[in-house]
């Protein structure tokens, strides 16, 4: 089916959009936006959404909801400066992914805020990086999302890994970039479960890393690199009071910036195991430290 009419366009995404050129879509299954296609709107969009090519774009503000999944293989998505995309349902388990070429720029992306998502990152270029930008993976209690990136760049300002909810991110490859903003937090609230299992590819940190916030959060690095920098950027293994944190790294190698701190206010665990090293103070000029226990000063 070819759309035409902006009508069957509004009816066929479940919101209000409009589009500069025709866009190809099987009304049973899934839609297409591929060569020509430049797609501008908001909403809830409840089929399956392949992007070959082409453009989609949020209204400034606006929100996209991948309700039946997103197949992102070429093309750009641009969200704008406050936009949302949101890959989430409560009565199905829809994924997204991103492939070489592709590249999406949003403000923000929450993977599973009331139901479960997943969003699989095979190449291209994923920013996050605004003003306003998280990536928030298990926003509330009962949810899940999961973050797969094994090829590619990923550059986030924010992260909340498991805020109320569950959330998953598993690194094999790629290369996972994090300004200097608000840096990752994995077990956000106490309900929060987050874990980032690391085995290839570079995690490159220029802010706080907090594993185990209020709630549980747990870091597995089996291979490749962590590189935790900044003058005054720390690792908080369990932060905050009732929080519960562990990382556990075996052959590998993790390059801390300021401190490290296991079991700030809460309760941190770190074991280190088959040949795995760590380096304080490796990318700052300030004295490193390595804190075990409750630091009234921290």
């Amino acid at each position: 089916v070819v759309v035409k009419d902006l009508a069957q366009l509004d009816a066929a995404f479940g919101g209000t959009f409009s589009s500069t050129a025709k866009t190809v879509v099987d009304a049973d299954t899934k839609i297409v936006i591929t060569t020509g296609d430049d797609i501008v709107g908001w909403g809830d969009i409840n089929k399956l959404v392949e992007i070959d090519d082409g453009s989609i774009a949020a209204t400034d503000g606006g929100w996209l909801n991948f309700n039946g999944g997103l197949t992102h293989t070429g093309g750009t998505i641009d969200m704008g400066l406050l936009g949302e995309l949101i890959i989430d349902s409560i009565e199905t388990t829809p994924t997204g992914g991103i492939g070489a070429g592709s590249v999406l720029s949003v403000g923000t992306v929450k993977i599973g805020t009331l139901g479960t998502g997943t969003y699989t990152q095979t190449g291209g270029g994923v920013a996050v990086t605004n003003a306003y930008a998280t990536l928030i993976l298990g926003e509330s209690a009962g949810a899940t999302g999961s973050y797969l990136l094994s090829a590619g760049t990923l550059d986030t300002t924010s992260a909340k890994i498991g805020d109320a909810g569950t959330g998953v991110f598993i690194q094999t490859g790629g290369v996972h970039t994090v300004a200097d903003g608000l840096g990752i937090r994995l077990g956000v609230q106490s309900t929060g479960i987050g874990s980032y299992e690391i085995s290839a590819g570079t995690f490159t940190l220029e802010d706080n890393l907090i594993v185990g916030d209020a709630g549980r959060g747990v870091v597995v690095q089996t291979g490749g690199t962590v590189q935790h920098g900044g003058t005054g950027m720390n690792l908080y293994i369990g932060d905050a009071a009732g929080g519960d944190g562990t990382y556990l790294i075996s052959g590998s190698e993790l390059t801390a910036g300021h401190r490290i701190d296991i079991g700030r206010s809460g309760t941190g665990y770190m074991k280190v195991t088959g040949g795995a090293s760590i380096v304080t103070g490796g990318f700052t000029t300030d004295a490193a430290h390595l804190y075990v226990g409750p630091n009234d000063a921290a």
